[in-house]
């Protein structure tokens, strides 16, 4: 029903990119977008997933996606994106911009120290080996992120990873906290998420030097 529901509203487009993703407790695997829409999208080959599986995947150029298994068959399974209407509007501009060959930082109005509305999913861990949890960025600019969460509101000053951005939190709030962003974490440079590239693209639009780290955080 989910599914035919998405095929509706939305079109999908053809795919080929590579996505890591895992579903319930099995090891996180690869494999292939073959379609997407706002609403959901096909991966290929089969897997053990299940209808009603949650599943977390990171895709090139798209970033992370979070869904629930609403169908499978032989060639792959299906799912629909559990995502705000907002959430759907972002995606459906990345949808674009991959299919149209232009890299997403280019559509972005890139203005010195100007704060950008956002509304994406991160994991984020208390350092060095505290909890993981997750949270969402809901502004951020060079310096700082503003982040929303009802998991965890860790202490002021405590340091943390969000994505693969390092730094200390510089605030409380009602439904969340101010990150201060030191640096990108270890590894990230090789291979950044979404948050990390418009965070690269921010600090080079404001004269700032680029951290000398690298490898978007692997745990889901």
């Amino acid at each position: 029903m989910a599914a035919t529901l998405n095929k509706r509203q939305y079109m999908r487009r053809s795919l080929n990119i590579r996505v890591r993703y895992a579903v319930r407790t099995l090891p996180e695997t690869s494999g292939r977008i073959i379609n997407i829409s706002e609403g959901g999208f096909f991966i290929a080959p089969s897997t053990n997933a299940k209808v009603g599986d949650i599943v977390i995947a990171y895709a090139d150029g798209l970033g992370r996606l979070k869904g629930r298994v609403v169908r499978t068959d032989r060639r792959g399974f299906a799912v629909a994106l559990d995502v705000s209407e907002k959430q759907k509007r972002y995606l459906a501009t990345r949808i674009a911009a991959l299919l149209n060959g232009v890299p997403y930082m280019r559509i972005l109005d890139r203005r010195v120290n100007r704060r950008l509305d956002l509304d994406l999913e991160v994991t984020s861990q208390i350092l060095p080996n505290g909890p993981f949890f997750d949270c969402v960025v809901v502004e951020m600019d060079a310096d700082t992120l503003v982040v929303r969460t009802d998991q965890q509101k860790p202490a002021i000053g405590a340091p943390l990873r969000i994505g693969g951005l390092v730094g200390r939190v510089a605030s409380r709030r009602r439904n969340g906290f101010v990150f201060n962003i030191s640096r990108l974490a270890r590894g990230a440079r090789n291979r950044p998420g979404l948050l990390e590239r418009i965070w690269l693209n921010s600090t080079h639009d404001c004269g700032q030097d680029r951290p000398k780290a690298s490898n978007l955080m692997s745990r889901l």
